[in-house]
């Protein structure tokens, strides 16, 4: 392939996937240092890439703009009005709306991953192939596709600010809800880990319809409080950080050595924490990915592991 001087890339969404995407637009940049990268993201999600040096320009995509109808005939005068031509577009996505973005943007060459979904490997001049599951190493073989070899893996995240009025002195970082079904732990649950760290301060943090919790006094509740750019620096200043299978657990992965993943029916190895410090949960074990490869549907969570946990967060803060 020749040496690109436009580079697009097509990730629009969701904050996990973003975050798995940033090695592979990391390898491109070291590979094409003096090409024009621009990253295609949903509006909730551009802060992510504030300040990332292997971007050089963020073309939002309104996605709740394009929902219903009315919606449909946005959506349709966004790809007309798409700017274009690129020499290289590179769809992490993997979806129909990708690909047709993709389209419209006039790619010299168009690359995505051999397992999209919605027909939109029907579009691409070449597709990578992986070996390894983990959402990090497909991208990275996408990357490769599109002619970036070897190189480091980083994830370049901003550092952040904490919210109005937030206290910096010593905490843990709870993450216990998720959007997606069969994730979240209960409210007795989330209760019984902030009480079993009593004195220890807890932060809980996260998006959720909830009237508010009862906490200990040791416990905060953060929930529906943070801005991205917040949680990024609360993620990042914890001593550790306990948090469901979701977006923010692999943020936090990111930013913080100290990270417990708690997965009940997702695999591991395919979405766990890509980082090798980082640690994961499932039927009542606590081990690496590496050493977790189970992708049958795990149990849920009962208050004897709430021990494990306990057990945990203490000897990763020594105390």
């Amino acid at each position: 392939m020749s040496e690109p001087r436009r580079l697009l890339i097509i990730k629009p969404s969701s904050l996990g996937d973003i975050v798995h995407a940033l090695p592979a637009v990391g390898r491109l940049r070291q590979h094409f240092p003096s090409a024009h990268l621009a990253w295609v993201i949903q509006p909730a999600f551009a802060p992510i890439l504030a300040g990332n040096p292997d971007v050089d320009e963020r073309i939002l995509f309104p996605r709740d703009d394009f929902r219903g109808l009315v919606g449909l005939r946005r959506f349709w005068r966004y790809l007309r009005e798409f700017p274009g031509p690129w020499d290289r577009v590179i769809d992490f996505q993997g979806l129909l709306r990708s690909a047709l973005i993709g389209l419209a943007s006039q790619p010299g060459q168009f690359i995505g991953p051999t397992d999209a979904r919605e027909g939109a490997r029907l579009f691409y001049d070449h597709a990578g192939p992986f070996a390894d599951p983990h959402a990090v190493s497909r991208n990275l073989a996408v990357a490769a596709a599109a002619g970036a070899g070897k190189g480091e893996v980083r994830f370049p995240l901003p550092a952040g600010h904490p919210p109005v009025g937030f206290d910096p002195s010593p905490y843990v970082l709870l993450h216990p809800f998720s959007r997606g079904a069969g994730k979240s732990l209960s409210e007795e649950m989330v209760m019984e880990f902030v009480q079993r760290l009593e004195p220890r301060r807890v932060v809980i943090v996260g998006r959720r319809y909830h009237n508010g919790l009862r906490l200990p006094g040791n416990g905060e509740d953060w929930i529906n409080r943070t801005r991205l750019s917040e949680l990024v620096a609360l993620m990042r200043g914890a001593e550790a950080v306990v948090s469901v299978d979701s977006g923010p657990m692999h943020l936090a992965a990111a930013v913080n050595p100290n990270v417990l993943s708690l997965h009940t029916w997702t695999d591991p190895s395919r979405v766990g924490p890509w980082q090798a410090e980082a640690d994961v949960w499932k039927n009542g074990r606590i081990a690496t990915r590496s050493m977790i490869d189970d992708p049958r549907p795990g149990r849920w969570p009962e208050t004897a592991d709430l021990d494990q946990w306990i057990t945990w967060v203490r000897e990763k803060t020594g105390h």
